[in-house]
């Protein structure tokens, strides 16, 4: 697995994935009167990825700790950067923290993250 920078903690394992590509906005389509279409809302457009790691327990339960107490899960944006370096500023997107203990002392989680973009 490549390494990925999450906010000040540089994994020792992991790797930002896209999740299912799937592109959407936030607009609302009507149709008006005469049957024309009205568009309203932003041009905000969200992308998802997921960060999948293999890390240490001890390192596992920092990252945790910094997504619950300091991002407060989805309350504030992260800058996370790839094994490519190409960083993006994303928001943890799921409302809890899952992971499984392996063998080895080794926890495994899915992380997912939202990047906010505007078209």
């Amino acid at each position: 697995m490549a390494q990925v920078v999450i906010g000040p903690h540089t994994l020792s394992r992991g790797a930002l994935v896209p999740v299912k590509y799937k592109s959407s906005s936030r607009q609302t389509a009507k149709v008006a009167g005469d049957g024309s279409v009205s568009i309203s809302g932003t041009d905000l457009v969200e992308r998802f990825y997921s960060i999948r790691t293999r890390l240490p327990y001890a390192e596992a339960k920092k990252l945790y700790t910094y997504i619950e107490n300091s991002l407060r899960f989805r309350a504030e944006t992260v800058q996370v950067t790839d094994s490519l370096g190409v960083t993006r500023t994303v928001r943890y997107w799921d409302g809890d923290l899952d992971a499984s203990t392996g063998g080895g002392a080794f926890t495994e989680t899915d992380l997912v993250f939202r990047e906010e973009v505007i078209a």
